[in-house]
């Protein structure tokens, strides 16, 4: 899949909702954050992003 402009508004939508950086770093509750920013993202049609995508895919 190639990126695009579409996604990349998506994800800085998602990642504005969820604030993962609100987090310290490199604890379970940031992990948890960027996992559901990927299964968010997952979920959506448009634009379609993959199925399997985990937090280190975002």
């Amino acid at each position: 899949m190639e990126g695009s402009e579409l996604h990349d508004i998506a994800l800085m939508k998602e990642v504005r909702v969820q604030n993962p950086f609100k987090a310290k770093r490199k604890t379970s509750n940031r992990a948890q954050i960027w996992l559901s920013i990927a299964q968010a993202l997952s979920g959506l049609k448009d634009p379609l992003f993959k199925d399997a995508m985990t937090k280190r895919s975002v």
